[in-house]
C-alpha cells in the first residue's frame, strides 16, 4: 500500500497542532491553579539562550502553516507573530495555523512530492529539495522539535503531564 505525501503530512500536522492546544489548555490551568503569572510560565526557556515557551508554540505552528503552503504550491499567509503573548493569543494562533493546514490542498501537496523547491530552512539559508524531502527532512522535524519542547518546558514548570498528552488518543 502507498501512502500519499497529503495522506500523511497532514493529518500528522493537524494532530500536533491539536496536541499544542492540549499543552496549551493544560498550562493554562496549572498557572491559575498555582496562582502563577501566565506571562512567568510562557516566558520560562530550557536554557538562557534558547527561545521561550510561548516562540515554541508560534514556531511549530509557522513551520506546520507555511510548509504546507509552500508544499501546495502557495505563497504562505501573513500570520505576524503575536506580540501579546498569552495563552489565548496562543491559543487562536494555532487554531488558524491548524484551519489553514486543514485546508490546504492534497493533490497540489502531492504533486509536489517528487518537485524540487527551494525553501528557508533558516534565518539566512534556503535549501533545494523535493517536496517529500522537505516534509521528511524539515518540517516534521521542525514542527516535532519545537512541540516537544513545549512539553518538556511545561513538565519542567511543574505541569502535570504525560506521554498522552503530547501523543493525544490512539
Amino acid at each position: 500500500m502507498t501512502i500519499s505525501l497529503s495522506g500523511f503530512l497532514l493529518p500528522t500536522l493537524t494532530r500536533t497542532l491539536d496536541r499544542l492546544d492540549h499543552l496549551l489548555d493544560k498550562g493554562e490551568a496549572y498557572a491559575a491553579e498555582k496562582s502563577i503569572d501566565a506571562e512567568v510560565l510562557l516566558g520560562l526557556r530550557l536554557y538562557p539562550d534558547m527561545l521561550p515557551l510561548s516562540s515554541q508554540f508560534i514556531i511549530a505552528s509557522d513551520v506546520a502553516q507555511r510548509g504546507s503552503a509552500r508544499l501546495a504550491g502557495l505563497e504562505p499567509e501573513a500570520c505576524p507573530s503575536p506580540t501579546d503573548r498569552n495563552f489565548a493569543v496562543l491559543r487562536a494562533y494555532v487554531a488558524n495555523a491548524k484551519s489553514l493546514v486543514e485546508g490546504r490542498d492534497a493533490a497540489a501537496i502531492d504533486a509536489s512530492a517528487a518537485t524540487e523547491l527551494t525553501v528557508p530552512v533558516g534565518r539566512d539559508r534556503t535549501a533545494t529539495l523535493t517536496g517529500e524531502a522537505f516534509a521528511r527532512m524539515f518540517m516534521l522535524p521542525n514542527v516535532y522539535f519545537h512541540a516537544a519542547t513545549a512539553y518538556a518546558l511545561l513538565r519542567q514548570a511543574g505541569v502535570s503531564l504525560g506521554k498522552m498528552d503530547f501523543l493525544g488518543d490512539v
